[in-house]
C-alpha cells in the first residue's frame, strides 16, 4: 500500500509549483494567491512562505490540520473543480472575530522587512476564523481609519470606503494556517491573474461554502488548488494534462471522502462495463449521500470523457480515473 503523502509536503510542493494557487477566507471575503511563471520570487526559509513583487503567502503548519481532498461538477459542461481543503477544529480555528473596524498596529508579521512599520488595520467582516485587514505606511489614510475604529463597515463615513479604493492599501487576510498579503491594485472591474482579494460587505455571514462537505465541528483555514488537468489558472482550457490528474487523484485516494470516493468507484465501474453511469445516481442535486454519490458519478463520467484521447484504455479493475 502507498503512503499516504504528508500534508507539509504537499503543501511545499505547491507552493514552488507557479501552476498551484492557494486562497484564505471565507465566501464574501478572500484572498487568493497565485503567481506568474518566471515572476520574481524571494522564498522564505522552510519552504513555507513566497514573496512577489504583487503578494505574498506564508503558510502555518499545525498538527491538527486535517486535508480534506474534494471535486465537485463545475457550471460549465465537461468541466469539474478540485482542491484541498485544510481543516481546524473550531476552537483551535478562531482568530479575532472582530465586527469593527479595528486597529493593530504596527504589521510585524508582515512577510518582508520593509512592510512591518506599516499600521494594520482589521475591517471587522466577523468570521470566527478569518481576519480581514488592511496595511497601510499613509499617514493621512492610517488617520482616516483611526477614526472610524469601532464602526461597523455599515456604520463607515460615506467617504471611507471610497479612499480605500483610492488609496490601494494592501490588504492582508489571515487564518492559523497561514496569511495571504496582496499588494497589487484594487480591482475596479476584472479579476487580475495574479494575487487578489474579493470582499462583498452585503453577503457577509457565512463560514464556508454551503457545497464543501465539511465535518461538524471544522472550519475551512487555507484551501490550495493544485493544478488542473483541464484548465490553466485563468481558467482557460488546455489539452488533457494525464500528471496533473493523477497526481490529485492521489491526494483524494489519500484525503477524500470515503463515501464519495466509493460513489466514484462504482461509477468507474459502471462506465467500463456499459459507458453508462447508473440513473439512480444522476442527481447532481440532491441532497446528503445522494447528493455526494450523484456529484461522484458525473465527476467520473466528465473526468472519462476528457481523457479518453488522451490516455489508453483502463486496465480491468483500475479504480483510478
Amino acid at each position: 500500500m502507498t503512503a499516504a503523502p504528508r500534508p507539509s509536503d504537499v503543501l511545499r510542493a505547491y507552493l514552488a509549483d507557479a501552476a498551484a494557487s492557494f486562497a484564505i477566507g471565507v465566501p464574501a471575503a478572500v484572498a487568493e494567491f497565485l503567481r506568474d511563471t518566471g515572476e520574481p520570487v524571494e522564498a522564505g526559509a522552510g519552504g513555507l512562505s513566497i514573496a512577489t513583487p504583487r503578494g505574498g503567502i506564508r503558510l502555518t503548519l499545525s498538527d491538527e490540520m486535517r486535508p480534506l481532498a474534494i471535486e465537485t461538477p463545475s457550471r460549465r459542461p465537461g468541466h469539474w473543480l478540485q482542491s484541498v481543503v485544510f481543516l481546524l477544529p473550531e476552537a483551535e480555528a478562531r482568530m479575532g472575530g472582530r465586527r469593527v473596524l479595528s486597529a493593530l498596529g504596527p504589521d510585524d508579521a508582515a512577510l518582508t522587512a520593509r512592510d512591518r512599520a506599516a499600521e494594520l488595520f482589521d475591517l471587522g467582516v466577523g468570521a470566527p476564523h478569518v481576519d480581514f485587514c488592511v496595511r497601510t505606511p499613509d499617514p493621512a489614510l492610517i488617520a482616516r481609519l483611526r477614526a472610524a475604529c469601532g464602526l461597523a463597515m455599515a456604520d463607515w463615513p460615506q467617504d471611507l470606503a471610497s479612499a480605500l479604493l483610492a488609496a490601494n492599501p494592501h490588504r492582508v487576510v489571515v487564518s492559523r494556517l497561514g496569511r495571504i498579503e496582496v499588494s497589487g491594485p484594487i480591482p475596479r472591474a476584472r479579476t487580475p491573474l495574479g494575487p487578489h482579494t474579493h470582499l462583498f460587505p452585503e453577503k457577509l455571514g457565512a463560514t464556508h461554502d454551503p457545497d464543501l462537505p465539511l465535518p461538524a465541528g471544522w472550519l475551512p483555514c487555507l484551501q490550495l488548488y493544485p493544478p488542473h488537468p483541464q484548465a490553466d489558472l485563468a481558467g482557460d482550457p488546455v489539452p488533457f494534462d494525464a500528471a496533473r490528474h493523477a497526481a490529485f487523484q492521489a491526494l483524494l485516494e489519500a484525503w477524500g471522502e470515503p463515501g464519495y470516493l466509493a460513489a466514484k468507484a462504482r461509477a468507474l465501474a459502471a462506465l467500463r462495463a456499459t459507458g453508462e453511469v447508473p440513473a439512480s445516481e444522476n442527481r447532481v442535486e440532491a441532497a446528503g449521500e445522494a447528493g455526494s454519490a450523484a456529484r461522484a458519478a458525473e465527476v467520473a463520467r466528465r473526468q472519462w470523457l476528457a481523457r479518453a484521447p488522451y490516455s489508453p484504455p483502463a486496465r480491468p479493475g483500475d479504480g483510478r480515473c
